[in-house]
C-alpha cells in the first residue's frame, strides 16, 4: 500500500510539474531569440531626418563602401545616424523600381569609421524561404536598432506571397519578445514606428527581410534577397 501511495504522489507531483516544464521551456525559446537579436543589433541602425515625424531603422549591408537598406522611398535630401558619439551622413544610391526599399551610402567614410557600425555577413543574407503558395512559415525576431532598448521586439511567423510579380513576405501570430524574466504583455502594444526598416532574423541568424509597415493588420516585410540583389548590381557598376 505504502509503495502503491509513493507511486502515486510521484504521478501527482508530476502533473503539476508539467506546465511548470512548459514555461520553463518557453523561457529558453525567448532567451534564444533575444540571443539572435543581440548578435544582429549591431548591423541595425536608427535613421533620421529632421522633416520626418518619425525615426525609421535600416541595416547595414556594407562596410566598404558603407552602406545600409531601409525600407520604402525616402524623399528627403539629408539623413543621418547618431551613433557613438558620431554622426553619418547618408545619400540614396539606389533606389527599388517599385518603391520597396532604398540603399543609402555614407556621404564621409571618415567620420561613418568613427562608429564602425557592424555590417550584415552577405553571407547571411537569406533568399525567400519558399516559393509562392507554399504556406510553409519562417519563425523570426523583428530586431530593434541599436541604442532603442525601450523598443518592444517581436517574434511570430512570416508567411511568403507575391504580390505585383514579386516576392514579400505578411506576418501571422506576432507577439511581443519578453525581456529577461519579465513576463509575455496581457494586451501586447502596437509595432512602434521606429521599427520600420529593421530585419526579421531567423533562429539561425539569418537577415530574412526589412519590416515595411502594415496593412490589414498584418505586417509585411521585403525579402534581403532583393536587397542583395540591389547591392550587386551596384558593386558592379563600380568595378566597371
Amino acid at each position: 500500500m505504502r509503495r502503491e501511495k509513493t507511486v502515486g504522489l510521484v504521478g501527482l507531483c508530476l502533473v503539476f510539474m508539467f506546465p511548470l516544464l512548459c514555461l520553463l521551456q518557453l523561457g529558453d525559446a525567448d532567451q534564444s531569440w533575444r540571443e539572435v537579436a543581440a548578435h544582429t543589433r549591431p548591423s541595425v541602425v536608427r535613421v533620421e531626418a529632421s522633416d520626418l515625424p518619425n525615426t525609421m531603422s535600416a541595416v547595414v549591408v556594407e562596410r566598404a563602401p558603407l552602406r545600409i537598406a531601409i525600407a520604402g522611398e525616402v524623399d528627403v535630401a539629408t539623413l543621418r545616424t547618431i551613433q557613438d558619439g558620431g554622426t553619418i551622413e547618408w545619400r540614396a544610391c539606389y533606389r527599388d523600381p517599385l518603391g520597396e526599399f532604398t540603399l543609402l551610402e555614407a556621404t564621409r567614410p571618415f567620420a561613418a569609421a568613427s562608429t564602425s557600425p557592424t555590417p550584415v555577413d552577405p553571407a547571411a543574407i537569406g533568399d525567400v524561404a519558399s516559393l509562392p503558395g507554399d504556406e510553409t512559415a519562417v519563425v523570426a525576431v523583428l530586431v530593434a536598432p541599436t541604442g532603442a532598448a525601450e523598443v518592444p521586439m517581436w517574434v511570430g511567423k512570416l508567411l511568403p506571397d507575391r504580390e505585383n510579380g514579386r516576392p514579400y513576405f505578411r506576418s501571422e501570430a506576432l507577439r511581443p519578445l519578453r525581456g529577461d524574466g519579465a513576463e509575455a504583455a496581457s494586451s501586447p502594444p502596437t509595432l512602434d514606428p521606429m521599427l520600420r526598416g529593421a530585419p526579421f532574423v531567423t533562429r539561425d541568424g539569418v537577415v530574412l527581410a526589412l519590416y515595411a509597415g502594415t496593412r490589414d493588420g498584418k505586417a509585411e516585410a521585403v525579402p534581403m534577397a532583393l536587397v542583395r540583389e540591389a547591392v550587386t548590381i551596384l558593386d558592379r557598376h563600380a568595378a566597371r
